[in-house]
């Protein structure tokens, strides 16, 4: 009877003790931080056009210590622009990009990355950001249309905060961004924009 009653107890921690390791390996979302945003550069000839774009919210699930999976809602409609430029010139820009030739925030005022998977990454130093570590495969869709893209990122994982740094160049073209792309055009504007991701976001 007493070993009956000792193994009817080994097999209660037991069950204890596997439910605890599976919630703590769980998928854990975090919540989301206004830091967060997403920095671009395009060129026009040889001048340089820097701003950003707010994140409307995010959520990443980690699993086992690492990025396993996430969403980001883009607000494409917060464009704005850090360009030295007079008020008023980069107000004429920004109703350029935001209007139909381009972003046309009529009908698309906001853009969709889905990540899809994250590995390990230990490739070029000179491509991305400085202590890259992880290679990002998501979906961005914008403008109505959905691509494939990957990049190396920089993500640091502590007990309250997820921070991900990430660079990398866009064809503004394969999402049907195809105004300005010629070069004897008055206006030309490159196909290729640099994006700059900064991530600061608390975990819950």
């Amino acid at each position: 009877m007493k070993s009956l009653v000792k193994m009817m107890l080994f097999l209660a921690f037991a069950a204890v003790s596997c439910k605890k390791s599976a919630e703590h390996t769980a998928t854990k979302p975090t919540t989301w931080a206004d830091s967060s945003r997403i920095e671009w550069t395009g060129f026009e000839d040889d001048i340089a056009h820097k701003g950003f774009f707010d994140l409307k919210d995010g959520k990443i699930r980690i699993e086992d210590g690492r990025v396993t999976g996430g969403t980001f809602n883009i607000d494409i409609a917060s464009m704005a622009s850090v360009d030295a430029a007079s008020e008023e010139m980069r107000r004429m820009m920004l109703d350029k990009l935001l209007g139909p030739d381009f972003f046309n925030i009529a009908l698309h005022p906001s853009a969709k990355f889905e990540i899809l998977e994250v590995t390990p990454y230990a490739g070029n130093k000179f491509v991305g950001v400085d202590g890259a570590n992880a290679l990002v495969h998501g979906e961005l869709t914008m403008m109505g249309n959905s691509m494939v893209i990957s990049f190396p990122a920089k993500i640091e994982l502590n007990d309250r905060r997820i921070l991900v740094d990430a660079s990398f160049t866009l064809d503004r073209t394969d999402w049907g961004m195809n105004s300005a792309t010629n070069p004897g055009d008055e206006l030309y504007v490159e196909k290729a924009v640099d994006i700059r991701v900064k991530i600061n976001a608390g975990r819950s």
